[in-house]
């Protein structure tokens, strides 16, 4: 094996290294531009009907600010949580454990925590 043979052999390698490395890094750009096209926007909230304010909801929060609380979508640890059942549109007072029994349970949702 002669010298120039070694060289044309390490040629090529260096060569098949510098296009497998290339082509490697198109495909992880690719795949970056593709997961950031489907992630990287902006979520929109999305409405669901626990964020929509009905009369029956809007008269148990006037209810519960008359009586000097204030009503919160956030989740607070409280006595006074406004629950809707499932079945029905009205709006009822229970504590907090009823009512994180019943959402549990897929009996209605938690629609304001009241302090």
């Amino acid at each position: 094996m002669s010298i120039s043979s070694r060289a044309l052999r390490g040629a090529r390698l260096v060569r098949a290294v510098t296009l497998g490395a290339v082509l490697a890094l198109l495909v992880g750009l690719v795949a970056l531009r593709a997961f950031e096209e489907a992630y990287g926007r902006e979520v929109t909230r999305v409405v669901t009907q626990a964020d929509v304010m009905g009369l029956p909801l809007a008269r148990a929060i006037d209810r519960q600010e008359g009586l000097g609380r204030s009503c919160g979508e956030e989740p607070v640890l409280t006595d006074v949580v406004l629950y809707q059942p499932l079945d029905s549109e009205d709006v009822v007072v229970v504590t907090f454990d009823e009512a994180l029994s019943r959402a549990t349970a897929g009996a209605g949702w938690i629609r304001r925590y009241c302090r």
